[in-house]
């Protein structure tokens, strides 16, 4: 093969590779806000955590990271991410909690309280929210909803979490 031709299928190939780059950042920038996953719409539990599905059935999410987004208005949608991908998304029942924290976008909190209760809280920026509580242990009568998180956590926790995204 000569220098030339050589030379040509060099320059074919870099046009290549810059033409796939400008069409993953044109198409990247077609996606809408609420196709990007942010920084603080995601939580990670580290370990299982029961839940209480919208029909009352016991709903566990293992251990791992999920993004949190809201499924409808009286439950919660935790999407598996990274290792746990394969593992299927999970509606989880979920309690309205208003707020008065300046969120732009949604923020999701993982929030513990006490030794077996643990609250997975997605703030939105109208003012609402929502609260998914659930238990280590899975102990709970069915039916029974574990009360709301008390504002003093919450706002400890999105403190907590503000403060953490900003110095990152």
């Amino acid at each position: 093969m000569s220098l030339l031709t050589r030379t040509k299928q060099a320059n074919i190939m870099r046009v290549l590779v810059a033409t796939g780059v400008n069409l993953a950042v044109l198409t990247g920038g077609c996606a809408t806000t609420r196709d990007i996953a942010s920084p603080t719409d995601h939580i990670t539990l580290d370990k299982p955590v029961h839940f209480s599905a919208p029909n009352g059935d016991d709903v566990v999410a293992a251990s791992g990271s999920y993004t949190i987004d809201q499924h409808d208005r009286t439950s919660l949608l935790f999407s598996p991410r990274e290792a746990a991908a394969s593992t299927a998304p999970l509606i989880v029942a979920a309690v309205a909690l208003p707020h008065e924290q300046p969120v732009e976008s949604r923020v999701a909190l993982s929030v513990p309280n006490g030794e077996d209760e643990h609250h997975v809280v997605l703030l939105l920026p109208d003012g609402k929210g929502l609260d998914a509580g659930g238990t280590y242990s899975g102990t709970r009568s069915r039916g029974t909803t574990i009360p709301p998180l008390p504002m003093v956590q919450l706002n400890a926790a999105f403190l907590q979490k503000n403060g953490a995204h900003q110095h990152r």
